[in-house]
């Protein structure tokens, strides 16, 4: 099957050189507005169990712009490597691993044509909304797994397109809906048992989290004001309702985002 890039270099180009750089990832820091982090530190921590530490390697594909480089590093010991298409991209990695004092490798190459040395190279490899943008996810996952050494750890994050904010991207924003496949819980499963990968676990995390969506075919202002400000007070309710133990549980149509671990046979 003939690879398609949905999203395009160009894409992401456009979308770095528009964005701000992100805050520094701090998953102590409590409150609504750190809700999201922590729920995938509290994953993360279970599913990485004794992995990590000085020799341990952990490779992040898709890694522009990226928080999660120096989260690895800092809260589980990992020797951290990124690798992207985007210069760009890659230069702004670069700048958040200085600003957290971590001396990481950010890496600009294909993930589909990679430099040589790093392939089996890494105990773990992470993407967190990447794989979603290839049309043949499982041809594309194994280009992945292919960084792996034996027994090591694939962890996938992919946003849950098949659910309520999938929905709402495609009625309002349907070029953004475009460059996404739709994976629930099954489909990213499925694709990484093609892969060759052993699936130790998969799930959707978080109730509810519209402040994801963009909505930036609202021009009249308090129009966009109102898209803007109802996702956030109704995630927030729900987040809150959810840390009291009152809230809907996760499921494929409200929650955001899917997860997938495996590991690749020794």
């Amino acid at each position: 099957m003939t690879q398609i890039d949905k999203a395009g270099a160009e894409y992401w180009r456009t979308l770095w050189a528009n964005s701000q750089p992100p805050a520094p990832l701090d998953v102590a820091q409590g409150g609504l507005d750190n809700f999201v982090n922590q729920a995938f530190h509290a994953y993360i921590v279970s599913v990485l169990g004794e992995r990590g530490g000085s020799d341990a390697k952990l490779l992040e594909l898709g890694c522009a712009q990226s928080v999660w480089l120096p989260y690895f590093a800092h809260h589980h010991g990992f020797d951290v490597t990124g690798l992207d298409y985007d210069e760009g991209g890659c230069a702004r990695a670069e700048a958040l691993l200085a600003r957290a004092n971590v001396n990481g490798r950010i890496v600009t190459a294909d993930v589909m044509q990679p430099p040589k040395d790093m392939l089996g190279a890494y105990d773990v490899v992470t993407s967190f909304g990447l794989v979603e943008h290839f049309s043949d996810t499982a041809g594309f996952v194994d280009h992945c797994a292919r960084f792996l050494a034996p027994g090591g750890l694939m962890l996938t994050e992919v946003p849950n397109m098949h659910g309520v904010n999938g929905w709402l991207c495609k009625q309002l924003n349907r070029p953004v809906y475009d460059i996404h496949v739709p994976l629930d819980v099954e489909a990213l499963v499925e694709a990484h048992r093609r892969a060759g990968l052993e699936v130790l676990d998969a799930r959707y995390l978080i109730s509810l989290n519209l402040c994801v969506l963009h909505f930036e075919p609202f021009r009249f202002w308090p129009v966009q004001f109102l898209a803007r400000a109802m996702p956030v007070v109704l995630s927030k309710l729900a987040w809150a309702m959810e840390r009291a133990g009152l809230g809907i549980p996760v499921n494929r149509w409200t929650s955001p985002y899917v997860f997938c671990v495996a590991t690749k046979p020794a």
